[in-house]
């Protein structure tokens, strides 16, 4: 799956979780009652890897169906069962980098009062920093550190820049390679843990009206 549709899909879960704590002041009042701001802070996040897993559950069925479907009408070979198992390998080895950006979003929801500025901050935070290193990289090598360790080169890796058609030729249908099984895990797990740190700490300190 393309890293814009999971972005959409995960800046969805978030705002639905997050529901305009600020706009009603019930985060204020959920505080007041007793629950620690550690509790608020991870709690949500909790939620939200729920609902994410489930999101990526329904899309899984709905996408592999329908791409098995009508890649077989009119067809009379079998089913590319090996092509379905890419994709699922595919799919397994960006939860890691859902992950991180579900706790980049989780932190911009806690950091921003408005939902508007949460929107525009999570589409600056996930549109220029990875592609703009990935396109300076060919000026100033240098930038090919920093760009290894963004998201964006991880899911660039997995999808060859393209989306993923069953059976379809392309970068995407290509095997995963071994070496970029480790970058996964611990590219998105560190953005996952970092970004969650960072977020609870600067909600720890805020002052809430």
């Amino acid at each position: 799956m393309l890293m814009p549709m999971c972005f959409a899909l995960l800046t969805i879960v978030v705002d639905a979780v997050f529901s305009d704590e600020y706009k009603y002041g019930t985060l204020k009042n959920t505080i007041s009652f007793g629950i620690s701001r550690a509790e608020i802070y991870f709690g949500k996040l909790i939620v939200e890897i729920i609902l994410m897993l489930v999101t990526i559950a329904l899309v899984l069925v709905v996408y592999t169906a329908s791409g098995l479907f009508f890649s077989q009408i009119g067809a009379h070979g079998e089913i590319e069962w090996q092509a379905v198992r890419l994709f699922l390998e595919k799919t397994a080895l960006s939860l890691p980098l859902w992950l991180g950006m579900l706790g980049m979003l989780n932190l911009l929801a806690f950091a921003f009062r408005s939902n508007t500025l949460f929107g525009f901050g999570a589409m600056l935070l996930f549109s220029f920093p990875g592609p703009v290193l990935g396109l300076m990289r060919g000026v100033v090598p240098e930038l090919s550190t920093f760009y290894k360790l963004t998201i964006t080169r991880q899911f660039e890796q997995l999808t060859g820049g393209a989306g993923f058609m069953l059976g379809g030729p392309g970068p995407a249908a290509r095997p995963v390679e071994p070496e970029l099984i480790p970058w996964c895990l611990l590219v998105g797990l560190a953005w996952f843990i970092g970004s969650s740190i960072a977020g609870y700490l600067l909600f720890r300190r805020r002052e809430i009206k």
